[in-house]
This record gives structure tokens, C-alpha cells and sequence, in this order.
């Protein structure tokens, strides 16, 4: 019935069946191409590229056919690119107002055009994104002193106290150790500051900064003022009253003045957000055959091997058992009979049946560059 439109195109010649002057393939005739293809140095060995030679002689091959038999070569499937997990970053849970980010930027002439050479220095409790950014005419200790001893003292003033600082190890803020003293209570016998060991805790004030200066930059570019000094306090005040969609649609200012069982309210409806799994590779399930990537979690972290070698293993295993990762449902360990379980990128999923046929298309004749050899007159060698 599929031959019925194209009578006018299909004939035999010399017992073959053709479609105007090109060749219809079985489907064996197909994989005998697409591999002679892919193992010939004078050949393609990517899909497209196969496919465009290909359709020259042959009227029935798709770029669907290449696909899939390129992914049952066992050389294909071990040479095969991988997928980069997405950067899941760290997550502060916070249920009260008291942990306060401070962090410094610094506009520049070079950069954005700022005149003056501003410290800004910015304080912001994590909780409520209560905010407050201090432009400080140089960043000596005294200064920056003033400045937070001044957050603190408003924060305060609002019903809270302060309970530790989250800051990097900058010298800039080396005040924040001396003005939290004053916060200290009996039940508090560690350090009231606090270094992350990573830059994620800090990422939370960091980013603050980078919506300050965006606001900032409004007024820089459409030339009304080139200095920051005259702004931060407007800003500070802005994003203090703009409402957050993940707090219920409260401002910083009204997630201050709730009380507790209001608060427990508010963290209750915090929205939930899911990293989902590498997007574009297809769902692992029991009993799916996959390759496993060799490479280590070190290995992969810091691209030790180029992306082009053969990355993924020699034997063939199936999936027995996929298990949920608490807090995230939508990520998956998977174990295939190793010692160890592994994520979806770690996992190349292979057809059931693999080709291990390779054809020897290499012709072993070198061809190489090498400079002409100079011969001394005077030396004795073997004719």
C-alpha cells in the first residue's frame, strides 16, 4: 500500500527496486552503509553529515535510520557526549528574622561611570530581606564600624536581635566581629560571626548587591546623578516596601512586624523549588539497559579529560532499582548491580541490542612531516 503513490517513481533495475535513479535499502543494506560510513577516516561520523552522503544513492534513509543505528555501535555509544547536571545552588532555610548578610561593592568610574571612590556597604537580615546600604566615604575600620553598629541598632529596633553575621573573609568587614559582641548571650559560646566554608551562604547578600546596583544604574545611564551616595537610601527604601511573592506578597517592613504564629504562617506557604533532572535525556526506567560513566565526581567537577574520549563503559548493565531523593522527587538514584547507585547524567540508556562489529577501513599507510636529515660528509655509516 505505501508503493501505491509513487507508481509513477518505482521500477526494478537489474533486481533491485528503485525510486527514480536511487537505490531502495533494507534495512540491513542500511546499517552496511551508515557503518561503513562512520569507521571510514574519508567518512562521516556524525549523524548529519552521514545522512547527507548517503541520501546521494540511497532514496529510503532518514535521518531517524542514521540515528538509530549509530546509537547500537558500541564505539558510538562509548564516544558519546555527555550532559552536564544543572548547578543546583544552596538554599538558606530560615524560620525567624536575626541572621544578617552584610557584604561591600564598590562603583568605579571604569566601570559604570560613578565619580568618588564610594565603599557601599550593604547589611540585610535573611529572613525578611530587610535591608539597609550605607555609603561610606572610605572603608576604614571606624567607618565601617559606624555603619553597621547603625543597621544593628535600627534591626533591633524592629523586635529582633540580631543573632549572628554570615560575611566572607574580607578585611572590609573585620568590624562585624566587634560590634556583634554586643548581641552576645549566655547560651552563645561560639563565634557570633560567621565564614562560610563556601560562597553560597554569601551568594543571598551578593545578590542583593546586584539588584542595588541595577536600580543604581537607571539613574547612571540616563545621566541625572553620577553619585551613589545621594541614591542608596531611596533604594534601601524601595526594596523595603516591595512586596515578595514567596513571603505571602509581604514587604520586608510587614514580615517585621508579624508576630510568631503569623511568621510560622508565612514559612508554611513558602514555595518549594525542585532542581529537575538534566533536561533533554530520556526517562530511565527499571530494566533499561545503560552504560556507566567513568569518570569520577572529582573528575567531572573539574573537567580533567576532554569531552570527545571515550567516557562511558565497556559493559552493558540494567537499571534495578530507581529511588526518589528526599526534598527533590524529581531526581532519581539509580542502581545497576555496581557498588555504588548513580543520577541520570552518570547513565548513557542503550538499545537492548548492541553492535560490536567494526569495520578496519584504515588504509595503515603513514603520511607525516619531518625535517631533512643532515648528513656529514665525514661521518662513517653503512651504505
Amino acid at each position: 500500500p505505501w508503493a501505491l503513490p509513487f507508481r509513477e517513481n518505482l521500477h526494478m533495475e537489474k533486481g533491485r527496486l528503485m525510486f527514480d535513479d536511487l537505490r531502495m535499502a533494507t534495512t540491513e543494506e542500511k546499517r552496511e552503509a551508515v557503518k561503513r560510513h562512520y569507521f571510514d577516516p574519508k567518512g562521516a561520523s556524525t549523524i548529519a553529515p552521514i545522512v547527507d552522503v548517503l541520501r546521494e544513492t540511497l532514496a529510503n534513509i532518514s535521518k531517524s535510520n542514521v540515528t538509530r543505528i549509530l546509537r547500537t555501535l558500541e564505539t558510538y555509544q562509548r564516544n558519546f557526549g555527555r550532559r552536564r547536571p544543572p548547578k543546583v545552588m544552596g538554599r538558606m532555610s530560615l524560620k525567624n528574622p536575626g541572621i544578617i548578610a552584610m557584604d561591600m561593592f564598590f562603583p568605579t568610574r571604569k566601570i559604570a561611570g560613578w565619580e568618588g571612590k564610594w565603599s557601599c556597604l550593604t547589611c540585610m537580615d535573611c529572613w525578611s530581606r530587610y535591608i539597609h546600604v550605607y555609603a561610606c566615604v572610605n572603608k576604614k575600620f571606624e567607618t565601617v564600624e559606624k555603619a553597621m553598629t547603625m543597621f544593628l541598632q535600627e534591626f533591633a529596633g524592629y523586635g529582633f536581635m540580631p543573632r549572628r553575621i554570615v560575611c566572607d573573609r574580607g578585611t572590609d568587614l573585620a568590624p562585624a566581629k566587634k560590634v556583634m559582641e554586643k548581641y552576645r548571650t549566655k547560651k552563645d559560646t561560639g563565634a557570633m560571626v560567621v565564614h562560610s566554608q563556601t560562597a553560597q551562604p554569601v551568594n543571598i547578600v551578593e545578590t542583593m548587591n546586584a539588584e542595588v546596583q541595577r536600580h543604581m544604574q537607571v539613574f547612571r545611564t540616563s545621566g541625572i546623578t553620577d553619585d551613589p551616595s545621594v541614591l542608596l537610601e531611596d533604594i534601601s527604601y524601595a526594596i523595603n516596601h516591595k512586596k515578595r511573592q514567596a513571603r505571602g506578597n509581604l514587604s520586608p517592613i510587614q514580615l517585621l512586624s508579624l508576630n510568631k504564629e503569623e511568621r510560622q504562617r508565612v514559612n508554611d506557604m513558602e514555595i518549594e523549588t525542585e532542581a529537575p533532572e538534566v533536561s533533554g535525556l530520556k526517562e530511565l526506567k527499571v530494566g533499561n539497559a545503560v552504560r556507566v560513566l567513568l569518570w569520577s565526581r572529582k573528575d567531572q567537577a573539574a573537567n580533567t579529560f576532554k569531552g570527545f574520549t571515550a567516557k562511558w563503559s565497556v559493559e552493558v548493565y540494567t537499571v534495578l532499582r530507581k529511588t526518589a531523593i528526599p526534598k527533590n522527587r524529581n531526581n532519581y538514584r539509580y542502581y545497576v548491580g555496581t557498588d555504588k547507585s548513580y543520577f541520570r547524567h552518570e547513565l548513557l540508556k542503550i538499545p537492548r541490542e548492541v553492535d560490536t562489529q567494526t569495520y578496519d577501513m584504515v588504509t595503515h599507510r603513514q603520511v607525516y612531516v619531518a625535517p631533512e636529515e643532515a648528513w656529514s660528509d665525514e661521518s662513517d655509516y653503512d651504505e
